[in-house]
Formats: structure tokens, sequence, C-alpha cells
């Protein structure tokens, strides 16, 4: 639980910082015709993350349950397709941004909820609510700071450096093992 917890502490902070600066990075890597998709990372980047964190729920793999598997995976798959039918031809590619980021946290339910049935893990996620909102609430401002502006810099990473810090304040990055 540790491990998760520290783990995602890092984990949230660089996608934190890759979404707020996601339009520095996208014009530094790319050419013009790319700058619209920067607008993508704030809900890829944590839906990348959620999708690869099944690994800390691992009850369903213990238990060689993989018929709950096949339905997490099933289940996933038909909201994937019909929120994709639904999103995509009113919200384009932020409609597939936006229902892979709800897909990846329904993939990763599934395994914490099934898993936990087999081999129980004691996730201690303090004030993990307040950590979203403040993750949402710093993503959305930071979209309000204009990327040719001067205080891009400055407003970018202080951000970043009150996340980061919430994120300490809140235990994440503290080790409660011995």
């Amino acid at each position: 639980a540790d491990i998760f917890r520290l783990f995602l502490g890092f984990a949230l902070l660089c996608c934190f910082a890759l979404s707020v600066f996601s339009q520095e990075i996208v014009r530094f890597l790319t050419e013009e015709r790319y700058y619209a998709g920067s607008r993508l990372i704030p809900f890829l980047a944590p839906a990348t993350l959620l999708f690869g964190m099944y690994i800390f729920a691992p009850g369903i793999a213990i238990a060689k349950k993989t018929g709950q598997q096949l339905k997490i995976n099933i289940v996933t798959s038909v909201v994937s397709v019909a929120a994709n039918l639904a999103l995509i031809p009113v919200f384009g590619a932020v409609g597939a941004a936006v229902t892979s980021l709800f897909v990846a946290a329904i993939y990763f339910y599934g395994f914490v909820h099934y898993g936990q049935r087999h081999y129980p893990v004691p996730y201690k996620l303090p004030h993990f609510q307040y950590v979203a909102a403040v993750y949402v609430a710093g993503v959305l401002a930071s979209s309000l700071i204009d990327p040719d502006s001067g205080a891009l810099s400055v407003g970018r990473f202080t951000l970043c450096a009150i996340f980061g810090a919430l994120l300490w304040r809140w235990g994440y990055f503290k080790s409660t093992s011995p």
C-alpha cells in the first residue's frame, strides 16, 4: 500500500505537470498543425496512468480469476464503444480523450473492486477526493494562462509547486513502514 501511494503521488505530479505544460510541450516537440492536440493531454495522461495501475490490484491475478478479468474487459469495451459513439460526433478528439479517461477509471476500479475480494490491499489514500479536486482545478486554471504571456513560467510552475506541496502535506510522499 505504501508503494502504491508513493507511486501515485509521483505519477499524479507528473501527469499534472504534463497537463499544465501541455501547450508548451506540444509546441516544443511538434509543428503548428499539432498544437490543438495539447488539449487532449489533460485527459490522456491520467487515462494512461489508470490503465496501467491494475498492477496495484493483484487480487484477480493471484486468485487466477480470469472470468472476472474478462468481465472487466467486456464492460470497459462496451462502455468505450458506446461513449465514443456518443461523444466523438459532438466533441471530436476531446470526446475520445474523455472516453479514454472514463473507461480507464472503470477499468482500474474493476480490478480494485474484484481484487479486494481475493487479496485485500490496505489502500491508504488520504484526502484523495481533495487531490482529485485540486488536480482538476489546477489543470483548468492553467488553461487560463496564455502560453504566449510572460506569466507562463511563473504561473504554471507555481501551480505544479502547489500541487506537489499538497501531495506532500497529505502524505503521498511519506512511507508509513518502519
